[in-house]
């Protein structure tokens, strides 16, 4: 109940009290005075002792409420105060954050190893992180508010300006770029850029740009690039041939040196293999010795190329894998067939008659050796036929030592027709001739060719305008009848052929032990 309603309340109840006593007093009007009065008296108190009884409860009433509006208020006041206090304590540990935050982001941004900066669309820097003083000399308050392209080489600045311009004409995209950077003291350094368009980023507002030193990568592909080239150099003007190719074989560059050498040019090698750069006779021998450079790494060997046109070459590889994770194989190849010549010919020289090209007296010893082993291996027999020309010091003394060289050669020719495959004929000297007759089955093999031999020399010998009849005596021993080691058996067919001689020459004769 309102405070306006009591009053009311109160109000009402005293005009009923006032009517009530009037009607009373009516009613008693024929009671004495005192007995009204006393009545009276009575109704008045107890209406009075009711009236202030309903406001004493009023007012009790009234004061428990205002206890309880007391209370409530109280905890409402001590809800908004921890209320407060919480949002007094989440405001300074926020605020706390916020300071280990600008915190962290300058010691980061000192110490990383990229510098961080803004610019404005209008050129201007907005920000450089503190960083930049040590990798570039500049305090951040050196260059905030300056054009950011005075610090760009200017053989580089048009080109960076135009990568600049195109990136702010889309929102929130990147790129990257390489140019020089201008220190402090004037130097230059070479830096990676990446820029990000965030423009319209509020919180940035500009281009977000990271500059990242790449001097020592770029001096490093600088030196890489002088090797290249000099390396490039060695390459094209080698006068050795050069052939870079995989580990399957298949050709990857070649140098001037190498189409010289063998006549391809170098769109054919691209679609070869270094296989079929090999005669088929030395595919065994390359195979082998690329698998060694497969294993080992490195491989020195000699073969032989075959030219476009369809020659050989001798050759020297010098193979070796150059890049391991790539399987990369550089090969050196020297052109030997000179060298080869001249070995050859030192070795014809060596082990040959210079005259006739025969073997000379050391090869026929070792052939000899070689044909009495696997004689006895195998159970067979060895002839030796040592034979001259019969008269052939009359030709010399007339005609002139040139004539009887041409009779030599003439003489060296027929005899190499009558002998079989297998068979070596070696000159001793002068005019003096030795056959080896290997792997005997019976004595009459040897006479076969004995009597080819002597048929062959009665046919006259034209030279030059001179025709010339001489005849041969040839005699034979056979090991191992005649001797089981060189000596006797030389020494016995050597006998035999003075046997033959004595007989009458122009004949072959057997060993006859005296």
């Amino acid at each position: 109940m309102g405070r306006y309603q009591a009053w009311a309340f109160s109000f009402l109840f005293g005009s009923i009290i006032l009517c009530f006593l009037s009607l009373l007093q009516k009613l008693m009007a024929g009671y004495p005075l005192h007995f009204r009065g006393f009545l009276v008296s009575i109704w008045a108190g107890g209406g009075f002792g009711l009236l202030i009884g309903m406001g004493y409860y009023r007012m009790k009433e009234t004061k428990n409420q205002l206890q309880m509006a007391h209370g409530e208020l109280e905890q409402q006041v001590k809800k908004r105060t921890a209320e407060l206090t919480e949002e007094i304590y989440d405001h300074q540990q926020a605020e706390e954050a916020l300071r280990e935050s600008d915190d962290r982001h300058t010691a980061m941004t000192a110490n990383i190893g990229d510098v961080i900066g803004i610019m404005g669309s209008d050129g201007i820097m907005k920000y450089k992180s503190p960083n930049i003083e040590r990798w570039f000399g500049w305090k951040p308050e050196d260059l905030v508010g300056t054009d950011g392209w005075e610090t760009v080489h200017s053989e580089d600045i048009e080109r960076i300006q135009k990568e600049f311009n195109a990136l702010l004409e889309k929102d929130n995209v990147s790129t990257t770029v390489e140019y020089r950077y201008k220190c402090k003291d004037g130097s230059y350094k070479w830096i990676e850029l990446t820029a990000v368009n965030c423009v319209n980023d509020p919180a940035i507002n500009g281009v977000l740009l990271n500059y990242h030193d790449v001097t020592a990568r770029k001096q490093a592909e600088q030196a890489l690039r002088k090797s290249e080239e000099k390396y490039r150099t060695l390459f094209e003007q080698s006068n050795d041939a050069i052939i870079i190719h995989d580990l399957s074989g298949q050709i990857l560059e070649v140098n001037q040196r190498t189409s010289e050498m063998l006549g391809y040019d170098h769109e054919q090698f691209y679609r070869m293999t270094i296989p079929m750069l090999h005669p088929k006779t030395e595919f065994g021998a390359s195979e082998k010795a690329f698998q060694e450079t497969r294993s080992e790494g490195y491989t020195l060997f000699e073969s032989q190329f075959e030219r476009e046109d369809g020659t050989l070459i001798d050759v020297e590889i010098s193979s070796s894998i150059i890049d391991k994770a790539n399987g990369i194989v550089q090969g050196i190849f020297r052109d030997i067939t000179a060298r080869k010549q001249a070995e050859e010919q030192i070795q014809q020289m060596a082990y040959h008659d210079s005259l006739t090209g025969f073997p000379n007296r050391e090869l026929f010893s070792d052939r000899l050796g070689i044909a009495l082993t696997q004689a006895q291996r195998n159970k067979k027999e060895v002839g030796i036929a040592m034979l001259d020309l019969d008269n052939f010091k009359d030709v010399n003394d007339t005609l002139g030592h040139a004539m009887g060289d041409l009779l030599l050669k003439a003489a060296a020719e027929r005899l190499s027709a009558a002998l079989r495959k297998g068979d070596t004929v070696a000159r001793f000297g002068g005019d003096e001739f030795v056959l080896i007759l290997p792997d005997l089955k019976a004595v009459e093999d040897a006479v076969k060719v004995a009597h080819k031999i002597v048929d062959g020399f009665r046919k006259p010998f034209l030279i030059d305008t001179h025709q010339l009849v001489v005849t041969t005596s040839i005699g034979i021993a056979v090991y191992p009848n005649h001797g089981t080691d060189e000596g006797a058996l030389l020494k016995n067919a050597d006998i035999a052929m003075y046997q033959a001689k004595e007989a009458g020459r122009d004949r072959y004769q057997f060993y006859i032990k005296a």
